[in-house]
């Protein structure tokens, strides 16, 4: 990853959601960052060792370097001395709980920052069991820009640490691309860096010379006890999003250019610069968090490769996801579509409806919407334990030159059978072939892809979909 130092702060902070406005979600006040004091964030546009190693600790670190300065290898924030003694003896004890990763941004984020945050998480959730959720009643994390008085930071801890409600992720300016994302989001999940793998000797030389002074530290191997045998049976993987690249920590040559400090051996090489979560990151993910995802078991329908469905429509980018909390299901929805005058957008808007079993108490949640057309009325499915199992969506291909409306409708269908259609004000389209939860589960979430205002070009609005299953 490209190297910056990184500083954090984490906050022992309990956090109360009110939704003030439509669509806006803000901190009450409680406990504020100091550093922060005006935190909120907005969500509407829009096994835990690396994952395999143990935390090093900062009785270990000072032991180790001789300092007790909390920043290794560039971009990990270690706990504080005297909170962590516990945490030693049970790996488990740093994975996210049923694999789910609740979060809250600040609002300090563009449109377009968010955006690229939700495709980074998007590409993490549509290949792994792992789901981030906008939630900040729970311990979740919180992504901000700026660490103390740091604002081209970009750090996490390793894993979650238990003793706090709130852990920071930082990702301050240069920091907001989708490889760094992923990079400072795998090391949330517990990740540490591939290049201080116990193997890598095999695969890649250092170059010792060419590192800056007193920086060696930063290549030292990990102990092989620190290592999920599962996990170190899929191997080193240098196309890893958590390595560095070949010339991390390199001083500066003749011609002002970094020197080289890792180079590859037997064939690998290192790469020159930052890349997506790779096949065995994605395999290490699903390794750990196995466990965990079975006892969530949330699955993403349909399952197909992200942008390549159906149901994903044709252009626009992808939201946050909306989830039920944890003991509910979605019993109802309602849409909101346009009339075909104009510029029409056909489907802009999908709100579901999350209760208990035997509840008729709702929660509403949704992603990335437009606020063009009219609402429809809200539909259940009959019942209090009759809970959506699926979807079908009236989709319109492109239309060429002529005006496009991507997707125009959805209809739900119910556990026992039946389905609930909500009023559309456009027929386009077609229906495609409906998507259904595996069976034993029932939705629980959506995510959707919006085009942004096109000002005088062709709005389309909403285009895609996909929801998500637990067991029932």
């Amino acid at each position: 990853m490209n190297l910056v130092i990184l500083v954090a702060c984490c906050l022992l902070l309990e956090v109360t959601v009110a939704r003030n406005v439509r669509r806006e979600v803000t901190d009450d006040g409680k406990n504020l960052d100091p550093e922060n004091p005006n935190n909120q964030f907005r969500i509407a546009d829009e096994d835990v060792y690396d994952s395999t190693y143990l935390p090093i600790y900062e009785e270990e670190m000072v032991g180790k370097y001789g300092s007790g300065e909390d920043i290794i290898e560039g971009d990990i924030k270690v706990p504080p001395v005297g909170k962590f003694e516990s945490l030693a003896q049970k790996d488990e004890v740093y994975r996210w709980p049923k694999a789910i990763v609740p979060f809250g941004i600040e609002t300090s984020y563009t449109k377009d920052e968010k955006t690229v945050i939700a495709k980074a998480m998007l590409e993490i959730e549509t290949q792994t069991h792992i789901k981030f959720v906008p939630d900040t009643h729970r311990r979740h994390i919180w992504i901000a820009k700026k660490s103390g008085t740091c604002t081209t930071c970009c750090l996490s801890y390793v894993g979650m640490i238990q003793q706090w409600s709130r852990q920071q992720v930082t990702l301050g300016s240069g920091c907001v691309t989708v490889s760094t994302i992923q990079h400072e989001l795998m090391h949330a999940l517990g990740f540490w860096h591939e290049h201080n793998h116990p193997d890598r000797d095999n695969f890649i030389r250092i170059h010792w010379d060419n590192i800056q002074d007193n920086q060696e530290r930063n290549f030292n191997t990990m102990d092989i006890s620190r290592l999920h045998p599962s996990v170190y049976r899929i191997g080193y993987d240098s196309g890893s999003v958590m390595h560095y690249i070949s010339t991390a920590f390199g001083k500066t040559g003749s011609d002002y250019r970094q020197l080289v400090t890792m180079e590859g051996i037997n064939g690998n090489t290192v790469p020159e610069t930052d890349g997506p979560i790779s096949k065995k990151d994605v395999q290490k993910l699903n390794t750990l968090y196995r466990k965990e995802y079975a006892a969530g078991a949330i699955t993403i329908i349909p399952r197909d490769e992200l942008n390549k469905a159906q149901s994903d429509g044709h252009e626009g980018s992808w939201g946050f996801s909306g989830m039920c909390p944890e003991d509910q299901f979605v019993y109802g929805y309602r849409i909101r579509t346009q009339a075909p005058e104009g510029d029409n957008t056909g489907l802009n808007d999908i709100e579901l409806q999350c209760a208990a079993k035997g509840s008729t108490s709702y929660k509403t949640i949704y992603s990335k919407y437009a606020e063009w057309g009219k609402w429809s009325e809200f539909m259940y499915c009959s019942g209090t334990d009759n809970p959506v199992v699926g979807f079908d969506m009236l989709m319109e291909p492109k239309q060429g030159s002529g005006d496009d409306t991507a997707a125009n409708a959805m209809d739900l269908y119910c556990k026992d059978g039946g389905y609930i259609s909500a009023s559309k004000l456009t027929e386009r389209g077609t229906w495609i072939p409906a998507q259904n939860c595996p069976t034993g589960k029932a939705v629980v979430g959506i995510v959707t892809r919006v085009l942004d205002d096109q000002g005088e070009g062709d709005d389309t609005a909403l285009n895609g979909v996909r929801l998500f299953c637990r067991k029932y």
